[in-house]
Order: C-alpha cells, then sequence, then structure tokens
C-alpha cells in the first residue's frame, strides 16, 4: 500500500477523508494515499480527527509508525 506522499500535487490540495466523508485541507491529514481518488480527482485519506476514532485507520497508521503490519 502507497500512502504518505509529499509531493506538491498532494500535499496542497484539499482530501476526502474516509472517516467524517468530508472534504479537509489537506494540513490536517494524517494519512494521504497516493492511489484512490474522490470524485477522480480527489485524494483519499483520513484526517487527524477521525484517523484515532476510526479502529481501521488507527490500525493502520499505526503500522505505518511501527513498521508492523497485521
Amino acid at each position: 500500500m502507497d500512502v504518505s506522499d509529499s509531493s506538491p500535487s498532494l500535499a496542497h490540495n484539499p482530501v476526502y477523508c474516509l472517516g467524517c466523508q468530508e472534504r479537509v485541507p489537506a494540513e490536517r491529514t494524517v494519512l494521504q494515499f497516493r492511489t484512490g481518488f474522490y470524485k477522480g480527482q480527489i485524494p483519499i485519506g483520513s484526517c487527524d480527527r477521525c484517523t484515532p476514532e476510526h479502529a481501521i485507520l488507527a490500525q493502520l497508521w499505526n503500522s505505518l509508525k511501527t513498521g508492523h503490519f497485521y
């Protein structure tokens, strides 16, 4: 899985959060996927508020931080 890209095209676009299902500023995202887009143009990810609240997003984030995948 390819996540978290710092390229300028992803860093400044709004991101569709999988948790709250809203478009959020890129600065508020914890996870931002390089593959998968909402309506073809908006990157999919997870905002800082939703990541800890949704078990699957928190598990993915913890796996990425620690390098231990379940």
